[in-house]
């Protein structure tokens, strides 16, 4: 029995979705998130904000609130030598 999904997303964009990732996967994300919206299913996506991302928070929320998906937002914690966002993003946030 499965709770709930959750979907790691960083942009609504596939080729920053290619740059980010490393991989070409955005399709098959989208698709997951359509199939599990049209099969009534409990889930989510996280967003894991970094340096890289953070541009894309906005649209994000924007993505999430038009299909009615709850968004997780998540700091990039330092474990496993991820750095930390900077001073800049910290102390004003993403505009």
């Amino acid at each position: 029995f499965v709770d709930i999904i959750y979907f790691s997303l960083d942009t609504t964009s596939n080729d920053e979705y290619l740059d980010i990732r490393g991989i070409n996967g955005f399709d098959c994300i989208m698709d997951s998130i359509k199939l599990a919206k049209d099969l009534k299913q409990n889930f989510c996506i996280i967003y894991t904000v970094t340096d890289e991302n953070i541009k894309n928070i906005n649209k994000l929320i924007e993505f999430c609130k038009t299909y009615k998906i709850q968004l997780y937002i998540n700091p990039c914690f330092s474990y496993f030598d991820n750095k930390l966002l900077k001073d800049t993003y910290r102390d004003e946030g993403a505009h």
